[in-house]
Protein backbone atom coordinates (compact mmCIF):
# COMPACT_ATOMS: atom_id res chain seq x y z
CA UNK A 1 0.00 0.00 0.00
CA UNK A 2 1.40 2.88 -1.25
CA UNK A 3 0.35 6.85 0.14
CA UNK A 4 0.26 9.82 -2.70
CA UNK A 5 0.82 13.11 -0.72
CA UNK A 6 -1.01 15.84 -3.56
CA UNK A 7 -0.03 19.62 -3.10
CA UNK A 8 1.87 22.44 -4.04
CA UNK A 9 5.19 21.83 -6.07
CA UNK A 10 7.45 21.49 -3.30
CA UNK A 11 11.24 20.95 -3.73
CA UNK A 12 13.62 18.94 -1.07
CA UNK A 13 16.90 20.00 -0.87
CA UNK A 14 18.16 17.39 -3.57
CA UNK A 15 15.15 19.00 -5.95
CA UNK A 16 13.04 16.28 -5.70
CA UNK A 17 9.37 17.15 -5.42
CA UNK A 18 7.73 15.99 -2.30
CA UNK A 19 4.34 16.11 -3.16
CA UNK A 20 2.18 14.82 -6.18
CA UNK A 21 0.03 16.44 -8.89
CA UNK A 22 -3.43 14.73 -8.25
CA UNK A 23 -4.08 13.47 -11.62
CA UNK A 24 -0.52 11.64 -11.60
CA UNK A 25 -1.45 10.46 -8.38
CA UNK A 26 -4.72 8.38 -9.59
CA UNK A 27 -2.68 7.59 -12.43
CA UNK A 28 0.27 6.30 -9.89
CA UNK A 29 -2.32 4.51 -7.25
CA UNK A 30 -3.43 1.13 -7.44
CA UNK A 31 -5.97 -1.18 -4.82
CA UNK A 32 -5.50 -0.26 -1.30
CA UNK A 33 -3.46 3.03 -1.97
CA UNK A 34 -4.38 6.32 -0.18
CA UNK A 35 -4.06 9.82 -1.89
CA UNK A 36 -4.06 12.49 0.53
CA UNK A 37 -4.70 16.15 -0.45
CA UNK A 38 -2.77 18.79 1.72
CA UNK A 39 -5.60 21.09 4.03
CA UNK A 40 -6.23 24.15 1.99
CA UNK A 41 -5.00 22.45 -1.39
CA UNK A 42 -7.27 22.68 -4.65
CA UNK A 43 -6.21 20.16 -6.90
CA UNK A 44 -8.63 21.44 -9.43
CA UNK A 45 -6.94 24.81 -9.81
CA UNK A 46 -3.81 22.86 -11.44
CA UNK A 47 -6.37 21.29 -13.67
CA UNK A 48 -7.79 24.67 -15.03
CA UNK A 49 -11.30 24.09 -13.21
CA UNK A 50 -11.67 20.65 -15.67
CA UNK A 51 -13.52 17.70 -14.01
CA UNK A 52 -11.49 15.17 -12.77
CA UNK A 53 -12.57 11.24 -13.83
CA UNK A 54 -11.23 8.49 -12.06
CA UNK A 55 -11.05 5.06 -14.06
CA UNK A 56 -9.92 2.69 -11.74
CA UNK A 57 -11.16 -0.50 -10.10
CA UNK A 58 -11.01 -1.62 -5.96
CA UNK A 59 -10.52 0.14 -3.07
CA UNK A 60 -8.70 3.89 -3.43
CA UNK A 61 -9.00 6.51 -0.23
CA UNK A 62 -8.82 10.06 -1.01
CA UNK A 63 -8.62 12.23 2.43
Amino acid sequence: MSNYLVGPDKKNLFGRRSTWDFDQAIEASSDGDVIEIEAGFDPFNGQNNQSIVITKSGPLSIK
